[in-house]
């Protein structure tokens, strides 16, 4: 997951033109709110959550 996310950020400011939800995102909830929608839905949580499965992973802590 953070794997996912960290291309997801690469790939916004390199090639912004992938991303085939970021439109009408920005359609439905205006320019700022889609793109800022879009950004934390797809970089800054699957960052977070890769980063909490990793950490308590290494711990010996189960998720589930």
């Amino acid at each position: 997951m953070v794997a996912y996310g960290l291309l997801t950020t690469v790939l916004r400011i390199t090639r912004p033109g992938v991303f085939s939800k970021l439109g009408p995102m920005k359609d439905r909830w205006g320019d700022r709110a889609g793109f800022w929608m879009h950004v934390f839905g797809y970089s800054v949580v699957p960052i977070l959550a890769g980063a909490v499965i990793a950490i308590r992973g290494w711990g010996g802590v189960a998720l589930f």
